[in-house]
């Protein structure tokens, strides 16, 4: 089993004692998640394992921009730096769902690699195929973008994330 530092929280929209509805949250804007890395109380990093790391994995590689991290310069999502600007047309809708599944197909290359070279990651953590990605646009130059994946345990995973060109 792999594991890594927490970095996505489930949003309870309720900040101070007060409760906001979900699109109006100031903390996850209606994302329902956040970035926070959390501590136990020895004051160790909050670790995701199982499905909850592939959950993670799959909003890292989607939110991140591809050749931001030096270190991993495929890693990430290319759709901003691609077509930055585009209005909302059948074409761009499609042109986003070909590259969120190719950063996702990298992933999960990335994934099958790690898995043939440590052998420490279980099947919950890894991508077995994707079932779906949905673009619903919101305005002229934004979307929501739809993800189903199913992990090699056989679980289907759904996540959403926005995009603005």
């Amino acid at each position: 089993m792999s594991q890594d530092v927490r970095m996505f929280c489930y949003c309870s929209h309720v900040i101070d004692d007060e409760v906001y509805e979900e699109d109006k949250c100031p903390r996850c804007y209606g994302k329902n998640y956040y970035f926070d890395i959390h501590f136990d109380n020895n004051g160790q990093a909050v670790l995701s394992e199982n499905t909850l790391k592939l959950q993670q994995e799959l909003l890292k590689i989607t939110l991140e921009e591809k050749g931001d991290n030096p270190f991993f310069e495929e890693w990430g999502n290319e759709v901003r730096k691609r077509i930055v600007g585009s209005k909302n047309t059948v074409l761009i809708k499609t042109r986003i769902e070909m590259l969120v599944k190719d950063c996702l197909e990298y992933l999960k290359s990335v994934q099958m690699g790690n898995q043939n070279y440590y052998q420490n990651m279980d099947n919950e953590e890894i991508i077995a195929t994707i079932e779906s990605i949905n673009v619903i646009p919101t305005s002229q130059v934004g979307y929501d973008v739809q993800v189903v994946v199913t992990s090699q345990a056989g679980e289907n995973i759904a996540f959403e994330f926005s995009i603005e060109l």
